[in-house]
């Protein structure tokens, strides 16, 4: 019968995974991306998985890849239960966002709540290590999620989608974050950037 349940639990679990690839990313679709042509969650989280491995093996620091795996692929998991909300800054909003963090917590746990403590406690100790900001692996994962941003922003903006004030609004943030982890290949990888779109 337990058995029975983490079966269960385990498929709940990979039927979450896979709903991603439905829920598009509002950001884009709030920026005038056609819906046809919007990132989805799915690969949104692939980016970031690839983009936080070469930020790691640029860092030459010692990291715990399996952390940064866990923490890349299934940062954006709860969307697929709550649908995506995008960042905003304003100070308004901010009581609004702490609901959201709440509720994003609930629907990680509901997720991985049944799994079997083998797959259940590296995937909590993931989450809540991103959630929480503090460690070199929360800090990589960060970076490349907005470094994810603006390269996705730079493909639309060459592809003729979309203007290039786009590619600013996520350029910034990207900047910003990649420059907290004081890799200068990194750096060089933004300036790139810059540069691929002509600023």
């Amino acid at each position: 019968m337990i058995f029975g349940v983490f079966k269960m639990a385990i498929l709940d679990f990979l039927q979450a995974v896979d709903n991603l690839k439905w829920v598009l990313r509002v950001g884009w679709l709030l920026r005038g991306i056609p819906s046809a042509t919007a990132e989805n969650v799915a690969a949104h989280s692939h980016s970031v998985t690839v983009i936080a491995y070469l930020l790691a093996k640029l860092d030459g620091g010692e990291v715990d890849l399996e952390k940064i795996f866990l923490m890349s692929l299934f940062h954006d998991l709860p969307e697929s239960r709550l649908g995506d909300i995008p960042r905003d800054p304003t100070e308004e909003l901010q009581e609004f966002y702490d609901v959201k963090r709440r509720a994003e917590n609930q629907v990680m746990t509901s997720l991985i709540g049944e799994l079997p403590q083998k797959l259940r406690i590296p995937l909590q100790e993931a989450w809540e290590g991103y959630q929480g900001q503090s460690s070199r692996e929360a800090l990589i994962v960060e970076a490349a999620d907005r470094f994810a941003n603006a390269l996705h922003a730079l493909q639309l903006v060459q592809a003729g989608r979309s203007p290039k004030s786009l590619f600013m609004d996520f350029m910034g943030p990207a900047e910003k974050a990649v420059s907290v982890l004081k890799i200068p290949a990194a750096d060089k990888l933004m300036k790139n950037m810059r540069r691929a779109i002509g600023l």
